[in-house]
């Protein structure tokens, strides 16, 4: 169903799989997943189990263009979306819509146009701060993010002077902070490339002939995002699923100096840059964390480095966030014409009983290019350079690069089945 010609990022809240709540009950345990599209979705009912997921929210914003949008990431309350000049224009999507081409044909660097980042509130899904980032940068995935903390700051009486000043400046009110007011800085760790987007691409347009570098890989970069911030929940604008429009926050004078006509607070970047181990690391990409830290600062990223020179990632590696983002030496390696795939990690005993950040397990596909199928492997994250735990070899062969997460639960069509991974 075609409800209009706009474009639209859509921020899709669901219940996870395992609640068992109905919709109109409150629930702590939800996904949300992001959406471009060219058309806002139709509202519709369904006759869904409980133990289906069920959606909770949604809220649509217009764009002018279509990015390529493959990855968000939570950083604490919020939710963190980064539109770069990879674009393709609305006139262009005639060409693969009547068979002539390809849509990734359509998609061009725009050059000398900024990135932008997007900030929402994850309780809400309102859009609370618009950041400007320049230079662009290209990427597919996130490494983390999280909040800020002010701990260690010393704060004497000129320390909390000086603050309040640069709160105002922020926040811009001649008086600091009112009632509900503050100043966030959210840290924010990519997986960027090191070459340019369309080099990068011209790999995933012919996957058969593609032969990926070390320039075409990633490497870290950190963004220091810091706005003003109100919370509790005020309406910060965005066409909800409704359809209606918030009203945005407004004071007795009109529109706040510093916000969007929707509401939207202006914020600024304070940091872009390489950890400084990344130049010296091996290019990789997709990188996962424990999931328990999610949103929050943690030490430990896992990726697929690329160390051979066979053209695609063939290990799995550590990163040390808090070591300068250093790739560890001990790593888990694949034979000759074997391929890895993403490393999803499982907390042992579900990250109970204050265990350490990488006490657990890395599951991932090995594709086996010369028995033309793939392998389950599990390995012991604190001790990745020993021989795997287990190693299932799988009848059929797995699409190369698949990713997901892991779950306890185990689903089958149409609901639960019961059961532990």
């Amino acid at each position: 169903m075609l409800l209009g010609p706009s474009l639209a990022l859509n921020l899709i809240k669901l219940s996870s799989s395992s609640s068992s709540l109905p919709p109109s009950s409150s629930s702590s345990s939800s996904s949300t997943t992001t959406s471009t599209t060219s058309s806002l979705l139709p509202s519709s009912s369904s006759s869904s189990t409980s133990s289906s997921p069920f959606l909770l929210q949604q809220q649509s914003y217009p764009l002018p263009s279509i990015p390529v949008l493959h990855d968000f990431v939570l950083a604490g309350r919020f939710l963190v979306v980064f539109l770069s000049p990879y674009q393709a224009r609305l006139p262009s999507l005639l060409r693969p819509l009547l068979g002539l081409a390809s849509l990734g044909e359509m998609y061009r660097w725009e050059e000398g146009r900024k990135g932008l980042a997007w900030v929402f509130e994850k309780e809400t899904l309102r859009r609370v701060a618009e950041v400007v980032i320049d230079p662009p940068f290209s990427n597919y995935h996130f490494v983390n993010a999280w909040e800020r903390g002010e701990g260690g700051r010393e704060e004497g009486k000129e320390g909390r002077k000086n603050k309040e000043e640069e709160e105002a400046v922020v926040l811009g009110r001649e008086g600091g902070r009112q009632g509900g007011e503050e100043v966030v800085e959210l840290e924010v760790l990519v997986a960027q490339h090191r070459s340019g987007r369309e080099e990068v691409e011209e790999q995933f347009r012919d996957m058969y002939h593609a032969g990926f570098s070390q320039g075409l890989e990633c490497e870290t970069w950190r963004y220091v995002l810091r706005f003003g911030y109100w919370g509790g929940g005020r309406d910060g604008g965005g066409v909800v699923a409704d359809g209606k429009k918030g009203s945005g926050s407004r004071n007795s004078g009109g529109k706040e100096e510093g916000r969007k006509e929707d509401g939207t607070r202006k914020g600024e970047l304070l940091e872009a840059g390489p950890l400084p181990f990344a130049a010296s690391s091996y290019g990789y990409e997709l990188p996962t964390i424990n999931p328990l830290k999610v949103g929050k600062e943690g030490r430990y990223a896992y990726v697929n480095a690329l160390v051979r020179d066979e053209g695609f990632i063939d290990s799995v590696a550590k990163l040390d966030l808090r070591e300068g983002g250093r790739m560890e030496p001990h790593r888990w390696s694949v034979p000759p014409g074997c391929f890895a795939g993403e490393a999803v990690f499982v907390p042992r005993g579900g990250g109970e009983g204050g265990r350490e950040e990488d006490e657990g397990y890395l599951v991932f596909y090995v594709f086996d290019s010369r028995r033309q199928a793939s392998d389950l492997v599990i390995i012991d994250a604190q001790k990745m350079e020993d021989p795997p735990l287990a190693v299932v070899h799988l009848p059929v062969r797995v699409p190369y690069s698949y990713h997901g997460a892991w779950t306890r639960e185990t689903f089958g069509v149409g609901g639960r089945e019961g059961g532990r991974a």
